[in-house]
């Protein structure tokens, strides 16, 4: 039972009811790198993010002894050696604790039903997509993948190039469906002194588990959450492929699909799902201990599962914020229309907003400022999308930043590639390579902020860029 066939019972009444490839050598090359640190100062621009710990690490040492687990429920009770009859039942409490175990099986369903549109409106018409361009390509002297070709020309989407994009989905949705189902068949025999803690401790028994990353600092030995870090190795080398089936027009119009339950959604949106899932498990359970009394039956085993669980998400926290950083340069490639790939670099968001544009006429302009470059666009609205028309790049590999004399404009911004730089020999803008050469005079680029602070901030964050990329070079 799974998807949107789930139907989710509720504690409170009887009757509501809710419903070895060029991407591998890509990968080595460049994900694997360190993601810079989104924060800057002036003078500083950190690349490796410091290691992160969850809102609930502090508490995650507790009560680490192993768990047993449980399987039949007529033997719970006599497993936890309590007399039901002795307890005094909170009726507050025990409300609230109903709430919070529903806030679990309600929300459990509603991811769950997403990972089931992930697979089944994105991952089959994919597939179906790879068999039919496989038929056609039979007996053809090259059958490359559209991940070794370029973005504009015609190329084949291999099944093992869907299997990278999805990674382990399937597994994970899988987990899920199992959890639901032992929610539901536990709340067919609800009440005040009932016990959940066998079912979470199911998800989090004592089989070890070797960690596949190296950037995984705590032994996971959760085998059901284990499919999230798994999860996560492949996250960057899946982001690489959807962003060339974005950019490709043979593939773009398969990764927007509307559904009842939840508008029209995205194939990234879903994709970043299980990002969020570890947290949402731990703030639960956080909520549940909070609102369990410590005589319940249930009291020690919850606080051992919430311990283990609070573990991992420390552990998971600094890799977690990785991708979400780049998330945000993929929605910003999803977004905007760009001719070239965001993700081929490991680059991140360190700052946008609305500047002037003050070389030919005043434009206003979305400006983006990456770890690598300053990028525009003119904004504008088209299906009832926000989208971002690309408009073009400042290379920073070679440039300096500065004020504009307010004689000439206030608050301007004056950033400049100078072809004394030898940085700008790096450069992979042909502009900034002419500069080098000295074949081109030094290049201007003007822009107006709309307050003194502004053009502070702004200059403050390109200069750190600058400065972090002369360090490198």
């Amino acid at each position: 039972m799974t998807g949107s066939d789930i139907k989710v019972p509720s504690l409170v009444s009887d009757n509501s009811s809710t419903t070895g490839t060029s991407l591998d050598i890509l990968a080595s090359s460049i994900l694997n790198q360190t993601y810079p640190q989104p924060f800057f100062t002036p003078d500083k621009f950190v690349d490796d993010p410091p290691r992160l710990l969850s809102k609930h690490s502090s508490r995650y040492s507790l009560c680490e002894d192993d768990m047993y687990p449980v399987e039949i429920i007529d033997e719970l009770y006599d497993f936890f050696g309590y007399d039901i009859h002795s307890l005094d039942i909170d009726e507050t409490q025990y409300r609230y604790r109903q709430s919070v175990v529903q806030r679990l099986l309600d929300s459990e369903a509603e991811y769950n039903a997403k990972l089931k549109v992930a697979l089944d409106r994105f991952k089959m018409p994919l597939q179906a997509l790879s068999r039919r361009q496989s038929s056609h390509q039979h007996g053809s002297a090259t059958t490359l993948s559209f991940l070794a070709t370029s973005i504009s020309k015609p190329s084949l989407l291999r099944l093992q190039d869907i299997e990278t994009l999805f990674g382990n989905l399937d597994e994970i949705h899988m987990s899920s469906s199992d959890l639901i189902q032992s929610l539901e068949e536990r709340f067919c025999v609800w009440g005040p002194t009932q016990l959940l803690s066998d079912i979470l401790l199911s998800m989090a028994s004592t089989h070890n588990f070797i960690s596949l990353m190296s950037w995984l600092h705590v032994v996971c030995n959760i085998p059901k959450l284990r499919a999230y870090a798994v999860y996560l190795e492949n996250y960057k080398k899946s982001m690489l492929v959807l962003e060339r089936l974005e950019k490709n027009q043979q593939t773009k119009k398969y990764l927007e699909h509307s559904t009842v339950e939840f508008g029209t959604l995205h194939l990234h949106t879903l994709l970043e799902q299980p990002l969020y899932t570890i947290s949402r498990y731990a703030d639960i359970l956080e909520d549940l201990l909070k609102h369990t009394d410590p005589q319940h039956p249930d009291a020690v085993r919850l606080t051992q599962c919430f311990a283990r669980v609070a573990r991992v998400e420390s552990g998971l926290a600094a890799p977690i914020q990785r991708c979400h950083l780049l998330n945000q340069v993929v929605r910003l490639s999803i977004q905007s229309r760009q001719g070239f790939l965001l993700t081929d670099a490991p680059r991140i968001i360190v700052k946008q907003g609305e500047l002037w544009n003050l070389h030919r006429h005043l434009d206003r302009r979305v400006y983006v400022l990456m770890s690598d470059m300053l990028l525009y666009f003119k904004p504008r609205a088209e299906d009832n999308h926000n989208l971002l028309q690309y408009k073009g790049k400042i290379d920073l590999a070679c440039a300096m930043v500065g004020k504009l004399k307010a004689d000439k404009v206030q608050y301007g911004i004056d950033i400049t590639i100078h072809h004394s730089d030898p940085s700008c020999a790096y450069s992979e803008d042909i502009n900034a390579l002419l500069s080098a050469s000295g074949s081109s005079p030094p290049q201007h680029h003007y822009l107006k902020a709309n307050s003194e602070e502004e053009q502070r901030v702004w200059i403050e964050a390109i200069q750190s860029v600058i400065l972090r990329l002369q360090r490198r070079n």
